[in-house]
């Protein structure tokens, strides 16, 4: 065969592909993510311009292992362990770690890896990087705000819970046991018919969270209940819990104890009709007394008369 033919057939091969590392190259810099190739050592050969500019370094102080010198190092080496594991394994991987920003500042990736295998032989893996701080932080909001809720809910003597859709109880707090008797892990996760509370609370209770979940508004309630020996009043809010477009998700239910307020109450009206029936009792003394001056006038004003007509006649 003619050298020069073989010259000429492997030519358009090479730039071949020449073209197809130049498209990957263009089209992971213009990727929204940082993207990175690793050869069979695991040792990374490439990273994408979001990569860089995220690190703020050259790629010749990217390359090989030095990319790892960003990582926060207390997560240096669980990060390298799953790194290492899955080039021996040849498995995908997906990890969780903190990489210096070119500002300095510490920022959460999620790192996702896939290998490249071809006729059984590994010839690398490329991987993407998402930044999730963002993300991680909003989480770590949202377990405070739980935290703190509940927090504040075992500790109050309002009682306190939460329905889904279903009528299960998903969550109660211990003021719940203290009213009604059943300790919280009776409760989370059964429903409300299983708990079998009296008529007089439960049927209450059931209408004002199904009003919640098909008005989607806040509803009132209110019930007693024998607790320690004593009638409890309570009074409640039934507030739906919804998301934009997914309708009521789940009601909180918040019972006040007003048993203070109600014991006023009585006192009050008590002391109203304790008052209306002085007051009656001194108007009929009132009347009797007026209708005995009437009397006692009457009969006097006659023996007079006749006194003084015998006074004239003398």
């Amino acid at each position: 065969m003619n050298p020069g033919s073989v010259q000429a057939t492997q030519h358009p091969r090479a730039r071949r592909r020449g073209n197809t590392a130049e498209h990957f190259r263009l089209m992971a810099d213009c990727a929204p993510v940082m993207i990175w190739v690793a050869g069979p050592e695991g040792k990374c050969v490439y990273f994408n311009r979001p990569w860089l500019e995220f690190t703020g370094r050259s790629p010749d102080a990217e390359l090989g292992f030095r990319w790892t010198e960003g990582i926060h190092a207390d997560d240096r080496e669980r990060c390298l362990a799953t790194y290492a594991r899955a080039f021996q394994e040849r498995i995908a991987f997906e990890i969780e770690y903190r990489l210096r920003r070119l500002d300095g500042q510490y920022r959460w990736l999620l790192n996702k890896g896939v290998p490249l295998v071809s006729e059984g032989t590994l010839s690398g893996f490329v991987g993407s990087c998402v930044d999730i701080t963002d993300r991680m932080l909003a989480e770590q909001a949202a377990r405070k705000r739980e935290e703190d809720f509940k927090t504040l809910a075992e500790n109050i003597p309002d009682v306190i819970a939460r329905l889904d859709q279903d009528f299960r109880y998903l969550y109660v707090n211990r003021a719940f046991e203290q009213a009604l008797g059943h300790r919280p892990e009776e409760v989370i996760g059964r429903h409300k018919d299983d708990l079998k509370l009296p008529e007089h609370i439960d049927a209450p209770l059931t209408q004002a969270v199904g009003r919640a979940f098909e008005t989607a508004a806040e509803q009132r309630f209110k019930f007693q209940a024998d607790s320690q020996g004593q009638r409890r009043h309570f009074v409640g809010r039934v507030i739906p819990e919804a998301r934009a477009g997914a309708g009521v998700e789940a009601v909180l239910v918040i019972a006040y104890d007003v048993t203070a307020r109600a014991r006023e109450d009585e006192k009050r009206a008590e002391l109203l009709a304790r008052e209306r029936s002085a007051r009656a009792d001194a108007e009929t003394a009132t009347l009797a007394r007026d209708q005995f001056l009437a009397i006692v006038s009457h009969e006097l004003r006659n023996p007079l008369a006749a006194i003084s007509n015998s006074l004239q006649l003398l």
